[in-house]
């Protein structure tokens, strides 16, 4: 693994720090709203502080925050390795490494993800052009159009999850939020924006996802009612309220079906159980004993099969009980399976699938199975 002190030629040098400049990526990656007392009330103290790593032109590549507090504090010097780069990308990737063991919220580990996407991209790229100058025969454009992705790419995103300490699956789903916090930005929704990040960070990356489903207007509401603390999304995301034509919870005349779909959120993992005596007729009656996931709660229930999306009532689902963690790891196989079954595939695929699809915990094994099935869709 590259070390940053292996990146660029370096030397040493005092400089006034109001000379200095941030990173451009920093901001994206950290944000501009840190806490620097502690940091400044230390340099203070000791009158020392660890030299800043910055570029010929003078733009920080690691101690942004050392920067700030020195500035505050009215420094007039400060010393600097200047370190010189020969790419952005290799810049990038220092800027990267020296923050390695910074303590990091959800978003900032996704953002830095995405920042090595970029680097790991810029790294295949070249992996290809020295593989391609290596063969002797044919044009190099075509051997590099050619070469195995996979081969090549060395599933770039189970390598970015690695290194900000995410599991794939999960820094998937953060990073959707992510996308959506900067949307919401982007649109002028602040509020939403700073909800949706409260979720993420304080709460959990399965809890922001389930925001990210829902329409944007009901999104909006949950997060305007939501004013800190635990966000209780089972309860919140079924609550009638939000839809102005019906006030449920003051309601005398909630139906039992009502109730049950109260209980029930876009994004739970339910087992089908169709009554075969009052609805013999249906077709939907062959996923019984099958899980699905619940894709709308409005006007009835809907439960996507990954094959298809069948229309049921809630009292012919049985949601799935199990602890938080065995939860988490259903509902990420439960995206690796509904999205699998989109694919053309074979019957022994099929049969696997049908045999995951009717059990809740997995061994190893099966897990490795369904990663090579991704693999070859």
């Amino acid at each position: 693994m590259t070390k940053p002190e292996e990146l660029g030629s370096k030397s040493t040098s005092q400089v006034d720090p109001h000379t200095l400049q941030p990173h451009p990526r920093n901001t994206f990656i950290y944000g501009e709203e840190e806490d620097i007392s502690e940091l400044v009330a230390l340099i203070e103290s000791s009158g020392w502080v660890k030299p800043l790593v910055i570029t010929p032109n003078r733009t920080i590549i690691s101690g942004h925050r050392r920067w700030k507090a020195v500035l505050t504090l009215g420094w007039h010097s400060v010393g600097v390795e200047v370190r010189e780069f020969q790419t952005e990308v290799e810049e990038l990737e220092a800027l990267l490494l020296e923050n390695a063991s910074r303590e990091k919220t959800v978003e900032q580990k996704v953002r830095e993800g995405k920042a090595w996407e970029v680097v790991e991209k810029e790294k295949a790229k070249k992996r290809q052009v020295e593989l391609a100058g290596t063969h002797r025969r044919g044009k190099t454009s075509d051997l590099v159009a050619n070469l195995p992705q996979g081969m090549e790419t060395g599933r770039t995103r189970e390598r970015v999850s690695a290194r900000v300490g995410m599991k794939a699956r999960t820094y998937s789903k953060a990073s959707q939020v992510v996308d959506l916090i900067d949307r919401e930005f982007s649109q002028g929704n602040l509020e939403a924006a700073k909800g949706l990040r409260r979720v993420l960070n304080l709460q959990s990356v399965d809890a922001a996802y389930q925001l990210l489903k829902q329409p944007s207007q009901k999104r909006h509401q949950i997060l305007s009612a939501h004013t800190g603390g635990k966000l209780k999304l089972t309860k919140l995301m079924s609550q009638t309220p939000f839809d102005s034509d019906l006030e449920a919870e003051n309601s005398d005349t909630i139906s039992a079906e009502a109730e049950r779909i109260k209980s029930l959120a876009v994004g739970d993992v339910v087992f089908i159980n169709i009554t075969w005596q009052e609805k013999a007729g249906i077709s939907e009656r062959k996923w019984n004993g099958f899980w699905g996931v619940v894709q709308s709660n409005q006007m009835g229930i809907t439960v996507n099969m990954g094959a298809e999306v069948i229309n049921v009532k809630a009292s012919d689902l049985k949601p799935v009980d199990l602890a938080d963690e065995q939860l988490t790891q259903l509902q990420e196989v439960a995206e690796q399976i509904l999205q699998l079954r989109m694919n053309q595939l074979d019957e022994m695929e099929v049969t696997m699938l049908n045999f995951l699809q009717q059990r809740v915990l997995f061994t190893s094994k099966q897990l490795s199975y369904l990663e090579y099935m991704e693999s070859l869709h």
